[in-house]
């Protein structure tokens, strides 16, 4: 029915409306950091270490140790998330002790 297909209508563009992207930029160190805390609406989530030499190691849940999780090599390692997007907390850790050329994007 019409009424019913409004309603369906409405219902998408709230839901649509209440989702937020963001790009940030994070310094990753040589220990364990939160870099997102957990959040049941995360849609994506895209994470790149642009760092020419460390190389980084994400995990979702738990602090993150290095060579244990997600491994973001260097030049460019990243991965993205979509299908079925965890929405734990996501933590991240660097074999260097600086590393400032970590981006994280998410909605």
């Amino acid at each position: 029915s019409q009424s019913q297909s409004q309603s369906q209508s409405q219902s998408q563009s709230q839901s649509q409306s209440q989702i937020t992207g963001f790009t940030a930029q994070i310094n990753v160190t040589a220990a364990s950091q939160l870099v997102l805390p957990a959040d049941p609406r995360r849609k994506f989530l895209f994470l790149q270490n642009n760092d020419p030499v460390g190389t980084c190691t994400v995990s979702f849940g738990s602090d993150a140790v290095l060579a244990v999780g997600m491994k973001l090599g260097a030049n460019g390692g990243g991965i993205f998330l979509d299908n079925h997007t965890p929405t734990s907390a996501v933590y991240i850790i660097g074999s260097i002790l600086n590393n400032p050329n970590v981006t994280l994007i998410g909605a």
